[in-house]
């Protein structure tokens, strides 16, 4: 059954399936956080960010058959050298998302840019129903093992195959890096306040403070070998956003937004990163 589907009918998809009904699986949008030194790449360039996303859930997957976390903190790029957390960060940061979040027990949470899912797998106590979008495949498809009663398709982020107001909360944790220019965040923006009902919450973490572009970038190609960073990912830029940008853009949607502590001040992202929290219109 398409996702549209399941949640206007309240009806469950099959256990441990990926719904692709509704397409999707564009370059553009990745899971988490890329990786650095522990990025298992072929030494071709690559030409898209799911190109990357899709070697690393397949490498996850052989390398922690018996551990499930492992392996979806792999896949999603939590364990990167750049801005990797250990089991118990992501956990304890997946609280702080629902603290900021609020859905209630009975409610409905959308993961924009799951990747495979780490973050949703880490929510205690999850809520009961859990949506989860990526263009990759090999992601989703990890995310959809991992939660069967979870509901994961391939999709972009602005064009979320949800319905309006169906959800309490929406998250998107690391991906608008991936983003290819400011029309698409204002796109994605769009679609995550739609999918929100009246007063819902959205957490958006990881986006990178055009303030400190130089100083992320220079630690980026400090992680690979002379030359090597700006060699294979030459045709895929990153995405740096003005905060007032961000606040702005949101209070054009209708919503109010503050900046939040998703991590803590030890996060290695701490001083390049934001993170905002808003909430919907009543």
């Amino acid at each position: 059954m398409p996702l549209e589907g399941v949640l206007n009918s309240g009806a469950r998809a099959p256990e441990g399936t990926v719904d692709e009904s509704q397409g999707g699986g564009g370059p553009r949008l990745s899971g988490t956080l890329l990786a650095g030194r522990d990025l298992h790449l072929s030494v071709e360039r690559m030409t898209s960010w799911t190109t990357i996303w899709r070697r690393k859930a397949d490498a996850a997957r052989a390398r922690h058959r018996d551990d499930r976390l492992g392996a979806l903190m792999e896949a999603g790029g939590h364990t990167s050298a750049l801005g990797g957390v250990c089991p118990d960060e992501l956990r304890a940061a997946a609280r702080r998302f629902g603290e900021i979040l609020r859905v209630p027990p009975d409610g409905a949470l959308l993961d924009i840019g799951c990747g495979a899912g780490a973050v949703l797998y880490t929510l205690d106590p999850r809520p009961q129903v859990v949506v989860g979008v990526d263009p990759s495949d090999a992601s989703v498809a990890l995310a959809a093992e991992a939660m069967p009663d979870g509901h994961f398709q391939t999709a972009e982020a602005d064009q979320l195959p949800v319905p309006d107001g169906r959800f309490d909360g929406a998250l998107s944790c690391g991906v608008v890096i991936y983003f290819p220019d400011l029309a698409y965040v204002e796109r994605a923006l769009a679609e995550m306040v739609r999918a929100l009902r009246p007063a819902g919450r959205g957490l958006l973490v990881d986006l990178m403070d055009v303030a400190h572009r130089d100083r992320r970038e220079a630690r980026r190609r400090d992680a690979y070998p002379p030359g090597e960073h700006d060699r294979l990912f030459a045709d895929l830029p990153h995405l740096y956003l003005d905060p007032a940008w961000v606040h702005a853009t949101l209070a054009s949607l209708g919503c109010r937004s503050w900046e939040v502590d998703a991590f803590g001040p030890d996060y290695s992202y701490a001083t390049e990163a934001f993170h905002v929290a808003f909430e919907t219109g009543a």
